[in-house]
């Protein structure tokens, strides 16, 4: 390390007598005369003039060089700060947009007070299901069921054997219950036929013969759907609408809510049922 420090401080003063033609700019007694210190002076004052002037010329080159970096930071810096605006501004028109694309939907689902009736009686007609996946064989039979049950239309007397007595049954066409699915939910009924002989002993009457069905006819609990508000969404160029009613039992009022999602669609309703959902 020593060896080392005393070669970097010779080193230094050899480099400025290189420098310096050859001539120290400080005076060694001993070494030098008068004359010879005062022709280094000279020297030395000349040699350290040119140094400044180089090092101001670098100094003055450096200094531009910082000043061009900086406006073209500033510019980049301007750049980016319009192209976040410009973003912005594209997502407030998507926004704009957004909202706009709602309000020309909501014609749509402008309930009419038929279309209000049709979705009432589906509260109380249709069962719960989320989406197809659970339109399976017992959510047909069921909304076949209740969907005729106690409605108006041909009745006939069938004699049930395991009951004792002549039920009173609704007759529907498989055609009129094919129609009513496609005004529901926009799709066709699919092939459920069930049999007579498969019903269980005192099972009120549901059951397909010769192209009609057969629906024991009962009555509904005492409950009340009251239209409540009708809610637009829309989700990836999807719109639909949830509807909600509120349940009334009897004297009680509000003991749960019925939710059905509609979508819109070209029939006497202007909508389907996608969905519902009973909170009671």
């Amino acid at each position: 390390m020593r060896s080392r420090y005393k070669d970097i401080t010779e080193t230094l003063p050899q480099q400025v007598y290189n420098r310096c033609g050859g001539v120290f700019p400080y005076r060694q007694p001993g070494i030098f005369s008068a004359e010879t210190d005062e022709k280094g002076v000279k020297i030395m004052k000349r040699q350290f003039k040119n140094i400044t002037a180089i090092s101001l010329k670098k100094n003055s080159l450096l200094f531009c060089t910082c000043v061009v970096c900086i406006i073209l930071i500033s510019g980049a810096l301007t750049g980016c700060s319009a192209m976040k605006d410009d973003q912005a501004n594209d997502n407030n028109a998507d926004t704009a947009k957004e909202a706009e694309s709602i309000e020309e939907t909501a014609p749509d689902f402008a309930l009419t007070d038929s279309g209000k009736s049709f979705l009432e009686k589906m509260c109380r007609q249709l069962p719960d299901f989320s989406d197809e996946m659970d339109m399976d064989e017992e959510f047909w039979k069921s909304f076949i069921f209740f969907g005729y049950t106690s409605s108006v239309g041909e009745t006939v007397r069938v004699y049930r054997e395991d009951m004792g007595f002549d039920e009173t049954e609704r007759k529907v066409s498989e055609e009129e219950v094919s129609q009513y699915a496609q005004l529901a939910f926009g799709r066709k009924l699919p092939d459920i036929k069930p049999a007579l002989a498969d019903m269980a002993e005192g099972q009120t009457a549901l059951y397909y013969e010769d192209g009609y069905y057969y629906i024991g006819v009962s009555d509904f609990p005492d409950l009340q759907y009251v239209y409540e508000n009708c809610e637009i969404y829309e989700d990836n160029d999807y719109t639909y609408a949830l509807v909600t009613y509120t349940v009334n039992f009897e004297d009680t009022e509000n003991v749960g809510t019925v939710t059905l999602r509609i979508r819109p669609a070209d029939n006497e309703n202007k909508f389907v049922i996608t969905s519902k959902v009973t909170d009671m």
